[in-house]
């Protein structure tokens, strides 16, 4: 969910951010909760106002609103107004978020700077290659500060 949040941020701060690099992100995240469950899921979830999502990097509940408001959170949306440097890392085998939403918001949006990296077999979180992230990440920040100043 960090990545559904930072994107957003930086969507809507365009100003205060030089460049975004994210992880796996989750761009559909309210959509995918939403349309994964039942009529009656639905209905229990606006009922209660929460619903818990667990898996093995979270446990958190999500209010009713946020979803209620997913209309707002549109990764088409965000793809269409996205201006800002951006690197993608996504593991092909991330059975979290599919790298197919990574390679959608790229097709999609018209901003011409940004990259995506695919990492064949990896997971959601690609702790395997943090090292090489975190390099490669302060390299394409500072390329792009260097560009702007």
């Amino acid at each position: 969910m960090g990545g559904f949040a930072a994107a957003w941020f930086a969507v809507q701060m365009p100003e205060v951010i030089d460049a975004c690099v994210l992880i796996a992100p989750a761009f559909r995240f309210l959509h995918r909760r939403w349309e994964e469950l039942t009529d009656s899921e639905r209905s229990e979830w606006a009922r209660s106002r929460v619903r818990r999502v667990r898996n093995e990097w979270v446990d958190v509940e999500i209010g009713y609103p946020l979803v209620a408001e997913r209309a707002t959170f549109d990764p088409q949306d965000l793809a269409r107004r996205w201006q800002t440097p951006l690197l993608i890392y996504h593991g092909t085998a991330d059975d979290t978020v599919p790298a197919s939403d990574s390679i959608a918001f790229a097709e999609l949006a018209t901003y011409p700077n940004i990259e995506l990296r695919l990492v064949k077999n990896g997971d959601h979180r690609l702790t395997a290659l943090k090292d090489e992230i975190a390099a490669t990440a302060c390299q394409f920040v500072e390329r792009i500060r260097s560009h702007q100043g």
